[in-house]
This record gives structure tokens, sequence and C-alpha cells, in this order.
């Protein structure tokens, strides 16, 4: 009896040392989904024109298990879902991407420029007010989005916010999105005077260079709080930072997300009374899950697009061609389309990316996959920049790769000649309207040859647009378009 007296006080130090080093690691266990990063390829045409679907449509029922097991479970939608270069994404507008991510339930949607410049703005309104974007400024009117969203977690504070660099939203069509413009990062931290206890969370999609995206986890650094800084990246870009282990700098974790159509995102969190939290990041293959109803949900877009796409658009009967296969669009072909829907003097552009279209009946769906997607601007120029740009690419390029519509010209070592617009001999001082594609904008020898100050705002044309709503209708013969 003597020894047990003896062991009590030992007993008590214990318990009172250890209720003091469970209360020092108590843990709060927060996990957040970032479904998205989809590209536009959810849903993709195949060359034979059928539908395949990738693994994301698994990801609302995965989350839903998760959700099942642990309370503190959060979905933020990360956005750079859409794009105008897949065929399906462009053609329904993003919204086979936006009703998958809407199936998981986010408690805040980020979104990528190319989400923004892809929406309906008739039907897409509700949507559109949810989207995060945190760095808009209202110019002339309001602009449509959230700056941020904030989530309440045992008295934790979570912040979400989506950043986008100017740079990138200097392709927005200028009717949709004339009313805002995008300001520098750290300004706006410093206009929203959030005042960020140590306790508080942020998580930030970043859309910009790694310069800007650096920039901005150097301001939060600064800040009260856990930031988390992430990069979405397209299968073009090179990631800025690990998929799977976060770079850790002070109160800062960076991190890039994978393709969201083999891989789903999870940020697990654990945060103690004191120190730092415990962070891991997983990337859940898909392919290791199960699929339960993902695919089914995508019928009815399916069905919506299918029609429209095996609609013939022009037959190439054997009398023009004997031939079923290898029917190729002939460069000029891509200029006069392009005149005749903007209706300006004249069209010029580099041949853009094309295949051949294995087929004598001209559909949707065959032109989709034949040319390459890119947006249309259209330049008021001088007659003598215009000579010069058209020498100068034809010149590079050669005279068969360059697509051109409205100006006739003769080419003799290396110079133009007797250079004409409608006809009529060109005017050097006279300002005439030229439509070309966005390749060609960004060409070297362009470059050399145009000012910036010469470019009109972009208004939202497609070349996919033009073909889509010109070729049934416009009176061309088919050995004009076709070789």
């Amino acid at each position: 009896m003597n020894k047990l007296k003896a062991y009590i006080p030992v007993f008590f130090l214990i318990y009172l040392f250890a209720d003091r080093m469970l209360a020092a690691e108590a843990i709060l266990p927060l996990q957040i989904f970032f479904p998205g990063n989809f590209n536009g390829k959810t849903v993709e045409l195949t060359d034979n024109l059928t539908f395949s679907s990738s693994d994301a449509h698994k990801i609302p029922d995965l989350i839903a298990t998760f959700k099942k097991e642990k309370k503190n479970t959060l979905v933020f939608a990360a956005g750079n879902n859409s794009s105008i270069y897949e065929p399906l994404s462009f053609l329904v507008k993003g919204k086979i991407e936006t009703e998958l991510v809407k199936r998981c339930e986010p408690v805040a949607f980020s979104a990528s420029p190319s989400d923004i410049e892809i929406l309906d703005l008739k039907s897409d309104k509700t949507h559109l007010k949810n989207l995060l974007f945190t760095n808009a400024v209202s110019k002339k009117v309001p602009h449509p989005f959230k700056t941020f969203e904030t989530w309440n977690l045992d008295g934790k504070t979570l912040y979400f916010f989506n950043f986008i660099s100017a740079a990138l939203c200097e392709h927005l069509p200028i009717q949709k999105w004339e009313s805002f413009e995008a300001d520098d990062f750290e300004r706006t931290l410093r206009r929203l005077e959030l005042k960020f206890k140590d306790s508080d969370i942020t998580v930030s999609t970043v859309y910009a260079s790694k310069e800007e995206t650096e920039k901005l986890a150097s301001t939060l650094k600064r800040l009260k709080g856990t930031h988390f800084v992430i990069n979405a990246t397209n299968e073009k870009e090179f990631p800025f930072y690990p998929f799977t282990a976060p770079i850790i700098e002070g109160n800062v974790y960076k991190f890039s997300l994978k393709n969201g159509n083999t891989a789903l995102p999870l940020l697990n969190i654990i945060f103690k009374n004191t120190g730092s939290p415990r962070v891991t990041l997983r990337m859940l293959p898909l392919d290791k899950y199960n699929d339960k109803t993902g695919n089914n949900s995508f019928s009815d877009f399916e069905k919506q697009v299918k029609d429209y796409i095996f609609e013939p658009f022009r037959v190439i009967s054997t009398k023009e061609k004997a031939s079923t296969g290898a029917n190729y669009i002939k460069p000029v072909a891509h200029a006069i389309l392009t005149k005749r829907a903007l209706n300006t003097d004249a069209a010029l552009m580099i041949e853009p990316n094309q295949r051949h279209i294995n087929n004598n009946v001209i559909n949707l769906g065959r032109l989709l996959k034949a040319i390459d997607n890119d947006r249309i601007f259209v330049i008021r120029l001088k007659g003598n920049t215009l000579k010069r740009l058209t020498e100068s690419l034809v010149s590079a390029y050669g005279k068969d790769k360059i697509a051109i519509a409205g100006c006739e010209f003769k080419y003799f070592a290396g110079k133009t000649v007797d250079f004409k617009i409608s006809g009529i001999s060109a005017e050097s001082g006279k300002t005439y309207s030229l439509a070309t594609t966005q390749a060609t904008l960004g060409d070297s020898i362009a470059r050399n040859v145009f000012k910036k100050d010469m470019l009109q705002p972009f208004n939202g044309y497609f070349l996919w647009d033009i073909w889509k709503n010109n070729l049934k209708t416009i009176k061309i013969p088919n050995d004009v378009i076709f070789e």
C-alpha cells in the first residue's frame, strides 16, 4: 500500500504532462479536394467522330465517398476546365466541365481565363456570379465576379482566392468583358484590407507567370496565417512546383495541380494547437477507382451535339474528285471565309495547322478535327504597312503557305509589285481593315511589321466559328476550298 502511495505523485505528473502534450498536439484534420484542370478533355471527339470520356467522371462519386468518412471535407473547384481548342468543350461553351464540377458541390469556384472566355453569358449568368476573380476591378459598371469566399471551421477562417494575371486577360472578348480589368496581386490584397489571424488559412489558385506567382507568395508570407499557393497548368505548360511535395517557405506552401482527367488532388492539413500544421498532398489516380454514375450524366451533352456534328455541310461529288479520301483545305479558303464573315478589306494569315479530311462528306465534326482553332483579330493599318506585311510573310514562308484574300499582287525577287486591294491599287496612306489569326500576330516576322496600336480589341471571333457558320451557306465552289 505504501508503494502504491509512493507512485501516486508519479502517475499524477504523467497525467499532467500527457494532458499538456495532447493539448499541444490536439489536431484539427481538414481535407480539401481540387477538382478541375480538365482543359476541355473530359469528353473528347475522336478522329472517327466517336465520344471518348476521361476518368474525370469518377470524381463526384469519389469525393462523396470521402465525405462520408471525414467530417471536415471541402471542395475547391480549381478552374482551368474549358478550352477553345477542344471541339466538344468549344461547341457546348464549357458546360460539360461546368456540370461535372457542380456535382462535386464545391464551396468555391475558381476560373481560368479560358473558362471565362468560353462562357455563354445568356445561359451561364448564375454560374458566372459564383466564379472567383479576386483581383478583378470594376470599370464603368460593376463586374459580376466574387472577390473571395470564406468558410468557418472550428474557430478558423478559410479564405479562398483566385488570382489571374492581366496579361492573360488581354484576349478576353471585349463585348463580354469590358466591365473590368485585372489589378496587381499585391495591390489587391492591400485594397481588401483583410486582417488575417495566425489561425486563418488562405487557399489561392493562381493563373499567372512564375514571377507573378512568386511575388504573390512573398506578399502572403509577410501576413499572418497559413497560405497555400496553387499553380494550375495545362499540358503545354511546365508546372512551377511539385505535384505531391509542396515547397514550404515559412507559412507559405506552394504546389502545382496535375491533369484533372487522370488525378484528383487532395490536400490534407492537420492543424496543431502550437507550431506549424502537418501538410500532405496526394494526387489520387482516377484509373484506380470504379465509376458508378459518372458517364451517364454526360449523355445529354452527347445527344445535344451529335446530330449537329454529323450534319453534312458540303458533299464533294465524284465528278469533282473521284477519291473519297485525303481532302485538304486550301490555305486561301481560310482567308476567303474570314474576309467575308468579318467584312474586312482583306484577310491574311499563315496557314493554320490542319490535317486531311478522309471523306467526301464534309460535316462539322470532320472540319473541327481537321483544323486547329484560333482567335481571329482585326487590324487597321496603312496600305504601305499591309504591303510590307504581305511581302515579309510571303518571302519567309512562300506564297502557298500564306492565306490571302482581298489582296492581289505579283511577287518577284522578294518584292510585291502591282499591289491591289479589292481590285484597286493600294494607297500608301489609306487605312485598311485586315483580318488575321492570333498565330500570325505572334509570328516574329509579323511582329516586326505591325504595331500594337493597330490591333483592334478582340471581339470573340474564332476560326472554328468562321467555318461552322459559313461553309454551308457561302456560295464558293468546292474546288476553291478543297484540293
